[in-house]
């Protein structure tokens, strides 16, 4: 099994920030203040990306942010069909 550091992913479909989480919203997933900056943090990747620049972002908007947190709801996102391996 690949580590979260060797994963690509991208959005199944380009969201804004708003966007994203209203659609996680609307399939289910929780939405706290981590996750929300985790869901911000991907919807402004515009190319395949990986768990490091996820991490990288997130930690801008959310400095105390946990590498599990980001790697669980990139699962839950990915689980949604929100995101895609690329």
């Amino acid at each position: 099994m690949s580590t979260p550091e060797k994963l690509r992913f991208e959005l199944a479909t380009p969201l804004s920030a708003n966007a994203m989480e209203a659609q996680c919203r609307a399939r289910g997933v929780r939405m706290g203040w981590q996750r929300r900056a985790v869901a911000r943090s991907v919807a402004k990747m515009r190319r395949p990306f990986g768990f490091d620049d996820v991490f990288e972002e997130a930690r801008r908007i959310a400095p105390a942010i946990s590498r599990g947190t980001i790697y669980l709801s990139l699962r839950r996102f990915r689980a949604a069909g929100l995101l895609r391996h690329v």
